[in-house]
Parts: C-alpha cells; sequence; structure tokens
C-alpha cells in the first residue's frame, strides 16, 4: 500500500473516532468535521488515482456512488441520518482504493461496509436487549413470550413471500434481459426481510394477497417453484427476522416528560396521547424515525403539556443509537476482510 494510501487510511480511522464520539456525546455529526475530511480525501485522491494508479479511476468511482446510492437509499427511507449519509461519502473518499474486496471477480464490493455497519448496529441492540432482560428491564411474562411469537411467526411469513416473488422476478429478468449477479439477489432478499419486518403496512391482507397471486404466476410463466429449495434461504431469512424482531420489541425506554430534549423521537403512542390539545408547537403523530426528531420548541411544547393537566408524568421514546459508531466499525470489517483474504 502506497504513503499515500495509509495516509488516508489513518484519516479515515481519526474521522471515524471524532464521529464516533460526537454521536455519542451529542447525537450530531458536524458537517464542518466531515467536509473538511472529505475535501483532504478528493485532494489525496486527485493526486493519488491522477499520477499513480490511473487503472484504479473507474474502480474508485463505482465503489464511491454504490455508498452513496446505497447510503442515500437509507437516508429516504429515514434509517440514516443526514449526518450518517455524510460520514458515509467522506468515508468512501478516504478508504484506500487499493484494498477493495474481489467478490465474484468485482472490485466494486465497499457498499458492503454499509452492510457491516448495519450488522454491528443489530449485534449491539440485541446485546442491549439481553443486558436488559437480565437486569429485569424486560419481563419474559407469558404474554410478553406470546406477544413475540406472534409477531415473529406472522413477519417471518410476510418476508418469505415476497422474498420468493423478488427471486422469480429477477429469475425473469435473467433470463429474458440480461443475467444479474448472484450477490444482487443475496442482498436484495436480506433487504427485503428487513423491510418487511420495518413496515407494517406490508403485511396487510391485501398486499399479502397480491404477493400470493403474482407468486403463482411466476412460477407457472417461469416453470419453477416459487419455494426456495436451499435451506440456507430460510435460516438466514429467519435469523435476520428473529434479530429484528428482537430489537423491535425492546427498541423503547421509558424517561419523565420534562426530561424530553430537541433530537429525541417520540413512540407512536406517547405521541397519540398529545393529540387534541391546546398547548401549541406539539409534535403530530410519530412514524418512530428520523424525520421525527423532535426541535426545541416541540421539546418546550411537551415539558409544558407534561405539567398540563392532561400531560403525562413518563412518556416512551426511540432509543438513540450512535450510528456513527458502527459506520465506522463496518469499514473496518471491510478492510480487516481485505487483510485476511489478502
Amino acid at each position: 500500500m502506497e504513503i499515500v494510501e495509509r495516509i488516508k487510511l489513518g484519516l479515515l480511522i481519526i474521522l471515524g473516532i471524532c464521529a464516533s464520539y460526537g454521536d455519542l456525546k451529542t447525537g450530531l455529526i458536524t458537517n464542518r468535521m466531515v467536509l473538511s475530511f472529505s475535501a483532504i480525501g478528493l485532494v489525496l485522491n486527485v493526486y493519488y488515482l491522477g499520477f499513480i494508479e490511473q487503472s484504479d479511476v473507474f474502480i474508485f468511482i463505482g465503489n464511491l456512488f454504490s455508498c452513496i446510492i446505497v447510503s442515500f437509499l437509507l437516508y429516504r427511507i429515514h434509517a440514516f441520518a443526514g449526518g450518517d449519509l455524510k460520514l458515509v461519502v467522506a468515508m468512501s473518499l478516504l478508504y484506500p482504493s487499493s484494498a477493495y474486496l474481489i467478490y465474484n471477480t468485482s472490485r466494486i464490493t465497499m457498499f458492503l461496509a454499509i452492510g457491516f455497519a448495519i450488522f454491528w448496529g443489530y449485534v449491539y441492540l440485541l446485546i442491549s436487549t439481553v443486558v436488559d432482560i437480565g437486569r429485569g428491564k424486560v419481563s419474559l411474562d407469558r404474554k410478553y413470550i406470546q406477544t413475540y411469537m406472534t409477531f415473529y411467526l406472522k413477519t417471518y411469513v410476510t418476508a418469505m413471500l415476497y422474498i420468493m416473488l423478488f427471486t422469480m422476478a429477477v429469475s425473469a429478468f435473467s433470463l429474458f434481459v440480461f443475467p444479474l449477479p448472484a450477490w444482487f439477489t443475496i442482498f436484495g432478499s436480506f433487504a427485503i426481510a428487513w423491510i418487511s419486518g420495518k413496515y407494517s403496512f406490508l403485511r396487510n391482507q391485501v398486499f399479502l394477497s397480491v404477493a400470493i397471486v403474482l407468486d403463482v404466476i411466476l412460477a407457472i410463466l417461469l416453470k419453477i417453484s416459487p419455494i426456495p429449495l436451499n435451506p440456507s434461504s430460510y435460516l438466514l431469512t429467519a435469523i435476520l427476522v428473529l434479530c429484528q424482531v428482537t430489537i423491535r420489541m425492546n427498541l423503547y425506554r421509558t424517561i419523565p416528560t420534562e426530561d424530553i430534549q430537541k433530537g429525541m423521537i417520540l413512540s407512536m403512542a406517547s405521541s397519540l396521547s398529545m393529540q387534541g390539545s391546546r398547548i401549541r408547537g406539539l409534535p403530530g403523530i410519530s412514524s418512530e424515525d428520523l424525520r421525527d426528531r423532535l426541535s426545541e420548541e416541540q421539546a418546550q411544547s411537551i415539558r409544558r403539556w407534561g405539567k398540563s393537566s392532561k400531560g403525562l408524568d413518563n412518556l416512551v421514546i426511540v432509543r438513540k443509537i450512535p450510528f456513527a459508531v458502527f459506520i465506522m466499525m463496518g469499514y473496518m470489517t471491510y478492510f480487516v476482510l481485505w487483510r485476511i483474504i489478502l
């Protein structure tokens, strides 16, 4: 690895540490920091790719744009904050272009770092859930287990129906247009399993009925079984849905209403309790994602509402996840894998 590439890797680590510290302390990733590191990364890339390793120019551009597209999609569905998106761009600019993983002869694989980041975020939440169970913060009574298992089974069946539809659609596209790489099906299936658990409308009977009908139609037209024959499809989906459901069942925490602060996200139930109040500035019904982060005005209004006759002493909020930490871990995991495979 050239000295310029080593400098870029060092800057990436420094940026990751600074962004993680800021996210943990204040919940923010400053634009000035991200833009400064991005500018340095851009200058180093112009020098390195322009004068030292010109053959990597298009590989670098492909990896950069793949990360931008994936993180932008996560931002659009409100899984990423704007600061997370900018951090991904900065780290993609700083990542050494000579250290890209090769998958099926392709070196455009850096978007996997975002997948690793999401994986580490799930691990964190799972460990947090287990700790809360151990401390007695989550009660494993019969009702909790019954609710958990019912939600898990519904989510799993829903995910498998949509994955069947997706895989057959990919097969049809590959057959009649041009073949798609194997990783497209794999990561698409993971994405569908995740989305199926996140959005409740996909578990609506109308949507499920349409999915079943399309599954049957495509199976007849393509003359293939709509049911996956590979056991790993069921196992991987089951693990992903299990992680998501476990996390979702313990994604909230209760705090005093007077402690509500800017940037927090109310649970849907808590936001519903405020509707109809005459106090100005209260938030609408929460979707429990990043677009519903409270402004300072809303936080002040909620604290005033808590002291009113119809207010509540405690509210439920969505847990804050310091995702900058996991983005850094995702890029480091990607780099470590490159070192091991190399």
